[in-house]
């Protein structure tokens, strides 16, 4: 009997372990395995770029000057920045169908210290900034009554350096600060004045009126090369024509001439 129980006990106890077994082996399939570590890159760190501010502005070359074109029909002239009443006008354009231009010797904001076309010789006055429109003069003319040169300068840099002639010892050229205030191309150079006229600001002392004009003087071609170099004009600057085309160039309206003795 007891041989019997022995068996009866033996058998379960290995039916226990096939069926833990079985449960064992089922189980390990349901069993998923972690995930491997995925490295993950770092996000890019965005590093603030210093702010490059813009290069400064050329410094102004010497000699830099302002012309002042007239924007209205007609400009007034004031003895004072903030006058109440003018002392004249001009009007644009001006009587010989030429646009009214000064030459700006003082900026003081709303009003602009120039200098005029009229009489007499060095004549300035105060004009409203409101009626004008300014532009930047980069050349400036010297003539050298003595020398008989004409000289074109952009700061201290000459440009151009041309023989003149000049005014005769009964009409001479006068002395001072001037500009130009006009340009006339001529489509033929076998004329008195040549290939063109860059008329002056200046005034005759001797003609208050010329050749159908109001006595004033200007830089222009010839058609008589050989007075180059001479004291013979009637006040005028004379030029070879080629020098005069190149001289026209590089001296727009507005541009600075000073006449020295």
């Amino acid at each position: 009997m007891e041989a019997l129980l022995r068996q009866v006990w033996v058998r379960r106890l290995v039916a226990a372990l096939v069926v833990l077994q079985l449960v064992v082996g089922v189980a390990s399939t349901f069993i998923v395995s972690a995930p491997e570590a995925v490295a993950v890159a770092p996000l890019p760190v965005e590093v603030p770029q210093p702010v490059v501010a813009p290069p400064p502005p050329p410094p102004p070359v010497p000699g830099d000057t302002a012309g002042a074109d007239a924007v209205v029909p007609k400009v007034s002239l004031f003895e004072a920045p903030g006058a109440a009443q003018p002392f004249g006008s001009l009007s644009n354009p001006t009587f010989e169908n030429v646009p009214l231009i000064f030459h700006v010797i003082e900026d003081k904001g709303p009003w602009l210290h120039v200098r005029v076309n009229t009489r007499p010789n060095g004549a300035r006055a105060w004009i409203r900034r409101s009626e004008v429109a300014l532009r930047t003069l980069p050349n400036r003319i010297v003539i050298d009554l003595s020398d008989r040169k004409l000289t074109v300068l952009h700061g201290n840099d000459v440009l151009a350096q041309h023989p003149v002639a000049v005014g005769s010892p009964r009409a001479p050229t006068p002395l001072g600060e001037f500009y130009v205030d006009a340009t006339v191309n001529l489509p033929k150079a076998n004329g008195p004045y040549g290939a063109g006229q860059l008329s002056v600001s200046g005034f005759s002392e001797v003609y208050k009126t010329f050749g159908g004009g109001i006595g004033q003087i200007a830089i222009h071609g010839t058609n008589n090369p050989s007075s180059i170099g001479g004291t013979v004009s009637n006040g005028c600057i004379r030029m070879l024509n080629d020098a005069w085309i190149q001289v026209s160039v590089m001296a727009s309206n507005g541009t600075p001439v000073s006449i020295q003795a």
